[in-house]
């Protein structure tokens, strides 16, 4: 993350969570969305979340992956992760959901 991003990124986790401790944020790998920059946020209490912050006018994206997420978590048979937050409308906007149930897949992507 470059300076110019990282203005956006702290506007967006202080409106994701603004009654939490944020003790720091991580690298989560390669973004497959330019527009987008996601970080892995550890809270002082040892929980974790993930932001997505539209770092261009991404809003629309935003919102659908919002929708989607939950519609699958509430009529598929795959595990998605909860949406903690969001605001597509923001400035920046905005998407922070809770880690994803199971395995991490992006060391099984990297072995392959």
């Amino acid at each position: 993350m470059n300076d110019a991003e990282s203005e956006p990124i702290e506007r967006a986790v202080s409106a994701a969570f603004p009654d939490r401790e944020v003790d720091r944020l991580t690298d989560v790998g390669p973004s497959w969305n330019g527009a987008n920059e996601t970080v892995g946020v550890v809270f002082d209490d040892g929980g974790r979340a993930f932001l997505k912050v539209a770092l261009a006018d991404e809003s629309h994206r935003l919102g659908r992956e919002r929708a989607v997420l939950r519609y699958v978590g509430a009529h598929g048979h795959l595990p998605v992760p909860g949406v903690l937050a969001a605001d597509p409308g923001g400035d920046p906007a905005y998407l922070a959901t809770a880690p994803a149930p199971g395995r991490e897949l992006l060391g099984v992507h990297e072995g392959a």
